[in-house]
């Protein structure tokens, strides 16, 4: 089952949605709290809007403290990966790697070494991806998954 909570933070009410595996998305603000509803539940059409468990409501705490200051690393939080695979795991895994307060570039993210395999031809240019024109390709949704798309969960 998923849930979904908004929370405040200095840039507007937030929210996260999680697992009993743990978080499965995070939402910055809409217009309103109701407009960020609605894009949850689009998303997530099966998710109930609940109170969070003690793990999420720190996540919440920490995610604000990130927004307000760029210093909280947010790297222990349990995050549930389920029907995330592949490449897309890997580059998500090399992301949270990445320092609070640090920047990376998505051509820096994946010259990390022995990170992942190639996901484009050979002949392609790392610059040729068509849908994003970012480099690597996948790197831009990967680090922000569309829980949609994820696959039936399973259990942790």
């Amino acid at each position: 089952m998923i849930s979904y909570a908004l929370f405040p933070t200095t840039i507007g009410e937030c929210a996260l949605a999680w697992s009993e595996c743990g978080l499965t998305g995070v939402w910055f603000p809409e217009a309103t709290p109701e407009a960020t509803r609605v894009r949850i539940e689009r998303r997530l059409s099966a998710a109930t809007e609940a109170d969070p468990p003690p793990k999420v409501a720190e996540a919440m705490a920490r995610i604000a403290g990130l927004l307000e200051t760029g210093r909280v690393d947010l790297a222990d939080i349990d995050l549930d990966l389920d029907g995330i695979d592949g490449f897309e795991r890997r580059v998500l895994e090399a992301a949270r790697g990445i320092a609070p307060g640090a920047t990376l570039t998505y051509g820096e993210l994946a010259t990390r070494p022995a990170r992942w395999a190639r996901p484009w031809p050979a002949t392609a240019s790392p610059s040729s991806s068509p849908a994003t024109g970012c480099w690597p390709p996948a790197a831009a949704s990967a680090a922000f998954p569309r829980p949609a798309a994820w696959k039936a969960r399973r259990a942790c």
